[in-house]
């Protein structure tokens, strides 16, 4: 809460100080600050010290901290593959290490963009059973995508199934972001 700073501020639906144009109410609920409290939506849910985390995105802090880890294996296999085989900069012509490059590429490329949507999905209050739906399929998808990426053949299932299934993650988050937007 802020000091009283007169009329022109009261209490909004979501417990802040916020002023009046700031919380202009709509068919869906209240607008407070950057969220919107739902109508009839009962969203009072506490964190381990008991605090209100309503507008948190959580689910979505739980996978993209799983996806962090998966990126760090990555990663730390890429630059491993480098230094054993001393190269510096760039692939030097050796295609083991050009594959652990793209594997990192290829994971930098789509989960950041996965995750904006899932986050955006919870930020607008989407069933937390379809965010961990989306969020498991990701890391499910990568870590597949990962173990299928072979130097010799584009035919490994697990590849085809890592790469489908981020890309329906993406379309789907995708498609579900605009409808709750309009």
């Amino acid at each position: 809460m802020t000091p009283d700073v007169g009329a022109a501020y009261a209490e909004g639906d979501a417990g802040c100080w916020l002023p009046p144009r700031a919380r202009r109410p709509t068919a869906a609920g209240t607008i407070v600050g950057a969220g919107v409290v739902l109508a009839g939506r009962d969203d009072d849910r506490t964190d381990q010290n008991n605090n209100t985390r309503s507008h948190m995105p959580t689910i979505t802090a739980l996978y993209a901290g799983l996806l962090g880890l998966v990126s760090m294996v990555i990663a730390f296999k890429a630059g491993r593959l480098r230094g054993k085989k001393n190269i510096p900069l760039g692939d030097g012509g050796d295609r083991e290490l050009l594959l652990a490059m793209r594997r990192q590429s290829n994971f930098v490329e789509y989960v950041p963009l996965a995750l904006i949507l899932i986050g955006l999905l919870e930020l607008n209050h989407v069933q937390p059973v379809a965010l961990h739906a989306l969020g498991a399929a990701l890391v499910a998808a990568r870590v597949s995508h990962a173990i299928g990426m072979k130097i010799d053949t584009m035919k490994v299932p697990a590849r085809f199934i890592g790469a489908s299934l981020t890309a329906l993650v993406v379309v789907v988050a995708s498609i579900w972001a605009i409808v709750v937007a309009v």
